[in-house]
């Protein structure tokens, strides 16, 4: 019944010093109890847990399975309560806006940079007829409200290569009074040639300021 304590110049694993918790003598080092206490419990330094190497991000042209596109997520998008507005048409796509990517390296080299995936609608108000694009995350958080003006130009393109089954719409959007942004809207393929008339319609019936 009596507690034995190693010796200063060998002290017990775990232990602090020449100080022991144990209450019994140590088992010898080969036994199997020395072993299943050594793993199921020790005051050493903890090991840290390997850390996963990042998994790299998919460019933005490569084939997901989907046509390009996320998948659609598991909860319905928050719909607007809007009653003011009636949708005229909806589609999930990808915008873009040209940029200079690469201000230290490349000063004056602009291209497209991707600013989010979500549902993209088209909305008309009931009564002034002004006309907008909405698009929202799987949340409902708005990425995008542009509106749509008398005249705007709208212009497509298929893909090809490795965006075949994907479109573009592409257009000017004022930034000030001054300036204008480049965007482009990507869809599916099927959602396309709809999605360009709807927007070419709209810049035509918008009201004139």
């Amino acid at each position: 019944g009596a507690s034995a304590s190693a010796p200063a110049s060998a002290p017990a694993a775990g232990g602090f010093g020449g100080f022991s918790f144990a209450s019994t003598p140590a088992p010898a080092p080969d036994s199997a109890a020395a072993k299943a206490a050594t793993t199921a419990f020790s005051f050493g330094n903890p090991v840290a847990a390997p850390v996963p190497a990042p998994v790299p991000a998919a460019a933005e042209e490569d084939d997901d399975g989907n046509g390009g596109f996320a998948k659609e997520p598991p909860t319905e998008v928050q719909r607007e309560e809007n009653k003011e507005e009636d949708v005229v048409f909806e589609c999930r796509a990808q915008y873009f806006k040209q940029e200079v990517i690469d201000p230290e390296e490349a000063p004056g080299t602009k291209g497209w940079k991707k600013y989010a995936t979500g549902a993209l609608r088209l909305q008309r108000h009931k009564e002034n007829g002004k006309c907008r694009m909405l698009m929202r995350d799987s949340i409902g958080k708005a990425m995008l409200n542009l509106p749509v003006t008398r005249g705007m130009e709208f212009n497509g393109e298929l893909g090809t290569g490795k965006t075949a089954g994907k479109a573009n719409v592409k257009f000017l959007s004022a930034k000030n009074e001054k300036e204008m942004d480049l965007y482009m809207i990507r869809c599916k393929s099927v959602h396309y040639e709809k999605l360009l008339a709807k927007l070419q319609e709209m810049a035509k019936s918008a009201p004139a300021k």
